[in-house]
């Protein structure tokens, strides 16, 4: 099982990535196959920016050559209560998931999760940090 291809490699060295997705593929047990700093939300808002829907056109179309079962997870930083963010981050997979079947995946390949803040990559210490914190990730469960 591959990962998708890196859309901007310039950001993040593929050693760097390499060592993300081990630390994540030891929290989750199942292979993380692409973490998008490129899908964006309004602030306490699960509504997609439109600056998104390129990234999400790319990776509707990589599913769509696909047919494994993934897993859209929600994350968010530590800022608001915890049940807020934890509700927050289902509301956000579940938009990414109707997007993408919108984009003819089938919904019955795509489950969802969301982990409020209780999963960090890096410390919330830092607009710059919690902003990495804010993130959907993609991951191959069958």
């Amino acid at each position: 099982m591959g990962i998708f291809p890196p859309t901007d490699p310039v950001k993040i060295t593929e050693e760097k990535n390499k060592d993300l997705r081990t630390i994540l593929n030891a929290v989750h047990f199942d292979e993380v196959i692409l973490i998008s700093e490129k899908i964006h939300f309004n602030t306490g808002s699960a509504k997609i920016k439109k600056e998104s829907y390129k990234e999400l056109e790319e990776i509707a179309k990589i599913l769509n050559e696909r047919n494994e079962k993934i897993r859209i997870e929600g994350h968010t930083d530590n800022q608001g209560t915890a049940q807020y963010n934890y509700t927050l981050s289902i509301k956000r997979a579940e938009a990414i998931r109707s997007y993408l079947v919108s984009k003819n995946v089938s919904a019955d390949r795509i489950s969802i999760k969301g982990y409020g803040s209780s999963r960090p990559v890096v410390e919330n210490t830092t607009p710059l940090l919690r902003a990495k914190n804010r993130r959907v990730e993609f991951v191959v469960v069958e």
